[in-house]
């Protein structure tokens, strides 16, 4: 399997990661030790992080309703 890109950003392992479509551009949403990161995959740049995770994020989930996005 080739590498179809790197995302470079956590400081730690990524324990998980799941992906969504919003507006019809693909986000990539990534889970490590204390934070969780939000990455556009057509620029492949980090978009947000979510921080002040008291323990290390090992699941995410991703509920699509309206505007929101809920983790």
């Amino acid at each position: 399997m080739n590498e179809a890109a790197t995302l470079m950003g956590h400081s730690d392992s990524v324990h998980c990661v799941v992906t969504y479509r919003s507006n019809g551009k693909p986000y990539l949403v990534s889970g490590s030790r204390d934070n969780i990161k939000i990455w556009d995959l057509v620029t492949q740049k980090l978009q947000y992080t979510l921080e002040r995770h008291t323990n290390s994020v090992t699941s995410l989930a991703i509920f699509v309703s309206g505007k929101k996005i809920s983790f």
